[in-house]
C-alpha cells in the first residue's frame, strides 16, 4: 500500500467511525452525511467521494462494525483441537460476551432500524459460522439428522435469535438470585447447546428443542410407537392361515 492508499484509507476508516458512533446513538433517520462529516473533521464533500449516498454509507459502516467479529468467529470455527459441539459452544459462547459487551457500552434504546439491521447481520454472521463448522474436519463422520444447509439455519437464525435476546444478556435470563452474570451467560449458552445436540440429530439424551421452550410438552420419543398398518394387516393374514391349516388337519 502506498502512502497516498494509506491516507485515503486512514480517511475513510475514520468517517467509517463517525458513522457508527452516531448511527449508534442517534439512529439513521437523525443522522446525515453533513453530521458525520463533521464529526469526522471533513468537508462533506470528502464524505460523499467515498459513499455515493447515506443508505451506501450505512451499509458499509456495518461491514466496518461487524469485520473483526467475522475474523474472529472464522478463527474459532477452524480449530483444530475441538469436536464439533466444542466449536459450536464456542461461538455461542462469543457471541453472547459479545452482546453482553455490546449492551454495556451502548445502554440506551437503539434505533430500530439500526438495531434490527444490527439483529440480521449478526445471525447472517452465525448462520455462516454454523454452517463453515458443519463443513469443516470436525463434522467428519458425524451423522445429521437434517441437512447442513437446514441445520446451520435452525442453528443460526433459530438459537441465534435466542443468543440475541437481550433480556437474556442484561440480566432477565431466568435464574436464581445469587447467580452471577457470568453464571447466566453460562446457563444460556447451555440451554442453546442442548437444544443443538437435538437439532443435530445427536444420541446422547437430551430435552427436545420443543420441551426447552415448553417443559409440560409431552415428549414424543416416549410415546409408544404406533404398529404399521401393513405389518398389521400381515400379521392378521397369517393368523387366518393358521387357522384353516388346523381345519385342514382336523378334516382329514
Amino acid at each position: 500500500m502506498t502512502a497516498r492508499e494509506s491516507r485515503e484509507s486512514g480517511r475513510k476508516e475514520q468517517i467509517l467511525e463517525s458513522a457508527l458512533h452516531l448511527f449508534l446513538e442517534e439512529g439513521y433517520d437523525s443522522t446525515s452525511m453533513r453530521k458525520i462529516a463533521d464529526a469526522a473533521g471533513c468537508a462533506v464533500g470528502l464524505a460523499y467521494h467515498y459513499f455515493e449516498t447515506k443508505d451506501e454509507m450505512f451499509a458499509q459502516t456495518l461491514d466496518y462494525f461487524f469485520q473483526p467479529y467475522e475474523q474472529e468467529m472464522r478463527v474459532l470455527a477452524a480449530q483444530k483441537d475441538k469436536d464439533l459441539y466444542g466449536l459450536l459452544e464456542d461461538c455461542f459462547s462469543y457471541v453472547v460476551k459479545q452482546i453482553s459487551a455490546f449492551r454495556k457500552n451502548h445502554p440506551g434504546e437503539l434505533h430500530w432500524m439500526v438495531r434490527q439491521a444490527l439483529r440480521e447481520r449478526a445471525l447472517e454472521l452465525l448462520e455462516q459460522t454454523v454452517m463453515d463448522i458443519l463443513n469443516g474436519d470436525a463434522a467428519d463422520g458425524v451423522w445429521l439428522a437434517l441437512p447442513v444447509e437446514d441445520a446451520a439455519a435452525l442453528l443460526g437464525q433459530g438459537l441465534g435469535s435466542l443468543l440475541l435476546q437481550e433480556s437474556a444478556v442484561r440480566g432477565a435470563f431466568r435464574g436464581s438470585a445469587g447467580d452471577s452474570h457470568a453464571s447466566k451467560e453460562s446457563q444460556l449458552v447451555q440451554t442453546a447447546m442442548r437444544a443443538a445436540r437435538q437439532i443435530l440429530g445427536d444420541a446422547v439424551e437430551v430435552p427436545r428443542t420443543s420441551q426447552i421452550l415448553n417443559p409440560s410438552m409431552e415428549d414424543p420419543s416416549r410415546r409408544p410407537a404406533k404398529r404399521n398398518e401393513n405389518e398389521a394387516g400381515g400379521n392378521k393374514k397369517e393368523k387366518g392361515k393358521k387357522k384353516k391349516s388346523k381345519k385342514n388337519k382336523q378334516g382329514k
